[in-house]
């Protein structure tokens, strides 16, 4: 996987409404859109864009607070500011992400939440149809649902087939302020050692990248927001 964080911030290309503040700056590396429009690297994300990679394709979200979201091919996702939180529904797809202790980032899937530990760590998710697959690469994480809590420690995956009713119902606004959290249930879950080395050319990408983390994969876990 492909793809370049640096860059200048830029002005969004679409009109925003006055004092909308951009959350970060996209990368892409072949064909992604933005609310349905082509994003061009370098491009604004704001909070409620939708982002959607097309396949063989990847984008990458340099979030001003430190965090950093990585899309594979075929990913569907929001990005929602949420009270104390980033929001991330994914719809379908898989993504990577170093989340900050503040603000952290928050994927939601099929009704549960992946919910990183306190001082933050480096992820991925993957929905696809009813299963979902976590792997917490560093840090442990939280996955709740209507069930309760299965907690995922670092260098674990968990695999969960996961049924949601409710799915679909929620409006943006519910999404963004936290109402109907954790509808979905666990039918089927297992929790299996990550694969041997999963997740470390991520790490040490987005570890380079974000100020708010050391240069050594072993900070992370430990990784405050840069402001």
């Amino acid at each position: 996987m492909a793809w370049c964080l640096l860059g200048m911030w830029m002005a969004p290309a679409l009109a925003r409404g006055p004092g909308a503040v951009a959350l970060g700056q996209i990368s892409v590396h072949g064909k992604a859109a933005i609310n349905g429009v082509e994003a061009v690297g370098g491009g604004s994300v704001f909070s409620g864009d939708r982002l959607e990679t097309q396949k063989e394709s990847t984008c990458s979200v340099s979030m001003k607070s430190g965090d950093e979201v990585v899309l594979g091919e075929l990913t569907s996702v929001e990005i929602l500011t949420a009270q104390n939180e980033i929001r991330v529904p994914l719809e379908s797809g898989r993504l990577e992400y170093l989340s900050v202790a503040a603000p952290p980032i928050v994927v939601a899937a099929r009704g549960t939440e992946v919910v990183p530990a306190k001082g933050g760590g480096i992820y991925s998710v993957e929905l696809d149809g009813d299963t979902l697959r976590v792997t917490a690469s560093k840090g442990s994480a939280e996955l709740k649902s209507a069930n309760g809590v299965l907690k995922i420690e670092e260098g674990k995956t968990l695999v969960a087939r996961v049924t949601n009713e409710e799915e679909g119902n929620q409006t943006t606004e519910a999404r963004r302020s936290g109402a109907g959290h954790s509808k979905g249930r666990i039918v089927t879950y297992a929790i299996t050692a990550a694969g041997i080395g999963g997740g470390v050319g991520l790490a040490l990408s987005l570890i380079r990248a974000s100020s708010g983390c050391g240069s050594s994969p072993s900070n992370v876990g430990n990784c405050e927001s840069p402001h």
